[in-house]
């Protein structure tokens, strides 16, 4: 009798372990392919065009409050590897991240890598002041100051602070500018601290940050922190013939550039830190290199029309496209007509933008292309923002 027990008990836990492995194995997959498919299937069918920029922006800022109100991801997950032990990891580093930027309990979990940029963009408008300084009191400020990505928040509270002179916050811009410092290196501020690699998106979350903090505050430190982060970036790791940036490049020497140099969003990170700089401060090999890249971008934005996923291999991504536009559109590089903004909104579902990617785990296993995507959702409102900024029949 305790024989064959034993037996059944060792079945069971057989049974068992086989269940577990086959519900981690295949089950993450089929919850992966039912969302893959059901925003494939919206990004297919394009929505009505809007019949003025106005609705547009107001559909935009509607659907941006909701996700703000929520603190839902938006974005696709990102691609996993094919063996147990890949995904194991995957769920292991997402984990983890998530307790480093406070999880949950933050109250501020929306793609933790772009929405302080959606902030941002609604800040701009004097209309959502009250909103957005409700967000920042309930939502911002408990945040534990652990990530360069928090430098977009520290955007919000600097702007708030030019429209209320409120020191509170300051204060909180202060704590920000005080944990960038800690990042300092000779290649200017670290995307992370005790990694190989500097990363492309510090220059797009970071220098817009020093920028603005040191001449709202005439701090000639934090100025040059920002022009030496970009500088050093420029100079290790974009390609030399057409100026594009690298994913990465590795901090020792002979410093080898990581990751593809055409990867889509990670020249948008690199060109939303440049749209803040002043070219003039840097030397002239630093100057040729961003004319270089205007240069390559303007070309490649008349030849295609669009921004892919990776450049000049598609597919579409409002990731990268957008904010690659208000950079050569804010410089006057390229020009933009109404009738090509409102073609956005096709692409826009319930207010909110597909047609983008999602953020990345490690320097070469990139995001899907497909989906929404919380930076896409800020640059499509700023740049309607600069385009009525341009155009006097809007002021």
């Amino acid at each position: 009798m305790f024989f064959n027990t034993t037996i059944l008990l060792v079945f069971l836990l057989i049974l068992f372990g086989v269940g577990v492995l086959f519900v981690s194995l295949f089950v993450p997959d089929i919850l992966y392919w039912r969302k893959a498919r059901k925003i494939r299937k919206t990004e297919r069918t394009s929505s009505e065009p809007s019949n003025s920029l106005n609705n547009f922006e107001s559909d935009l800022r509607n659907a941006s409050v909701r996700m703000i109100e929520s603190g839902e991801k938006i974005a696709f997950p990102a691609l996993r590897g094919d063996t147990f032990m890949s995904r194991a990891r995957y769920f292991y580093k997402t984990r983890k991240r998530e307790a480093i930027d406070g999880g949950d309990e933050s109250a501020f979990h929306l793609d933790w890598s772009e929405c302080g940029w959606i902030v941002y963009a609604l800040a701009e408008d004097y209309a959502n002041l009250q909103y957005i300084s409700r967000v920042y009191s309930e939502k911002i400020l408990p945040l534990p100051l652990k990530m360069i990505n928090h430098s977009q928040l520290g955007m919000v509270a600097l702007l708030l602070f030019e429209k209320t002179a409120n020191d509170n916050y300051k204060i909180f811009a202060d704590k920000i500018y005080s944990f960038i410092r800690k990042q300092d290196s000779k290649y200017g501020v670290l995307y992370r601290q005790n990694i190989r690699n500097q990363i492309v998106d510090v220059v797009g979350m970071a220098v817009p940050f020093l920028i603005k903090y040191g001449m709202l505050f005439s701090d000639e430190e934090a100025l040059k922190l920002a022009e030496k982060t970009v500088s050093q970036y420029i100079k290790y790791g974009c390609d030399r013939v057409t100026g594009m940036p690298a994913f990465a490049f590795q901090l020792e020497a002979p410093h080898i550039k990581c990751g593809a140099t055409n990867w889509g969003r990670g020249c948008a990170w690199f060109v939303i830190g440049l749209s803040y700089v002043n070219i003039n401060n840097f030397d002239n090999d630093t100057q040729s290199m961003i004319d270089k890249l205007d240069s390559s971008l303007v070309k490649l934005w008349e030849t295609d029309g669009f921004f892919g996923h990776f450049i000049s291999q598609g597919p579409r991504d409002l990731s990268a496209e957008l904010p690659i536009v208000y950079y050569l559109y804010k410089k006057r590089l390229i020009n933009i007509e109404e009738h090509q903004l409102l073609s956005y909104s096709t692409m826009c579902h319930n207010g909110i933008m597909y047609n983008s990617s999602s953020e990345n785990h490690g320097i070469i296993s990139y995001g899907m292309p497909c989906g929404p995507n919380a930076l896409s959702q800020a640059y499509m409102i700023r740049l309607i923002n600069l385009y009525k900024e341009m155009h006097p029949k809007y002021s």
